[in-house]
């Protein structure tokens, strides 16, 4: 009884997350303010590869813009070459915030998921008890993993607006919390973690590896237990693959922009500005 409980307490806390995560950004998407000029950057660059067909180089006014990969740009591009777009989109704020919404509804429901199947000490019902204790422990931590994360301001306002961060976050916590399902299932397949990532080097660079590198180094160094991590992740073969798998964007845009896309996307939006 208690296992059948916590299995429905848990899926309505799924189902709960995922209401409270289209009401909070997808809700009246387009309605939030512009922070600077740079959502308007990001529309205005994602909109031109769709008109275009150029899906390599984001451009403004036919400049290049080499400040971030295009995995934002391609996702804002694919809901602008929607029909009818200037009659339930006009001013192409929908299509442009749309991946940031939808990213962090999918993040809250892998916290919620992570956080219902590996419940923290101290909820009820997260390590032993029937009933009404399982369904509450079910329901509760899950749904405060996910709206400690929603509801924190940050989120509240990037998860709403056409630019990369949003994006970046959900993709480089997903991988992060597929490493951490990983490593705590032993069934689990050890390569899940790493398309995520390549995702994430496509949001923003690879910044992403050096973040989970460095996650993953402190994990190890807090847990004393390498050789779990290195049989149940694969470290060196997932980064491997992360990087194989963003790699041919990064060829190509090196192949036929050269030295101006080298000195300006890793020169100055990487090493520069970090």
């Amino acid at each position: 009884m208690g296992g059948w409980l916590q299995r429905r307490a848990g899926l309505l806390a799924l189902l709960v997350t995922l209401l409270l995560g289209l009401l909070l950004f997808v809700w009246q998407l387009g309605s939030t303010g512009l922070v600077d000029e740079t959502p308007p950057l990001f529309a205005a660059s994602a909109r031109a590869m769709a008109e275009t067909g150029d899906w390599l180089i984001p451009r403004v006014n036919g400049l290049p813009r080499y400040d971030k990969p295009p995995l934002v740009y391609w996702l804002m591009g694919l809901l602008y070459r929607l029909p009818a777009q200037d009659r339930w989109n006009p001013l192409g704020t929908w299509a442009a915030g749309l991946p940031s919404a939808l990213a962090t509804v999918v993040l809250m429901l892998l916290l919620a998921d992570t956080v219902r199947r590996w419940p923290p000490p101290g909820w009820a019902g997260a390590a032993t008890g029937q009933g009404a204790a399982w369904f509450s422990g079910s329901l509760a931590a899950p749904l405060v993993a996910a709206l400690a994360y929603a509801l924190s301001p940050l989120v509240l306002l990037w998860g709403r607006i056409g630019v990369s961060d949003a994006l970046f976050t959900a993709t480089l916590a997903s991988s992060l919390l597929l490493c951490w399902r990983t490593y705590a299932e032993p069934r689990s397949h050890w390569w899940t973690p790493w398309p995520v990532l390549a995702l994430a080097v496509l949001t923003k660079g690879p910044v992403a590896l050096v973040l989970v590198l460095l996650t993953l180094l402190a994990f190890t160094w807090l847990q004393s237990d390498a050789a779990t991590l290195r049989r149940r992740l694969r470290p060196a073969v997932g980064f491997a693959l992360a990087g194989l798998l963003a790699l041919p964007w990064y060829a190509l845009a090196l192949l036929r922009d050269g030295r101006p896309f080298w000195d300006s996307f890793f020169g100055y939006h990487n090493l520069q500005r970090f």
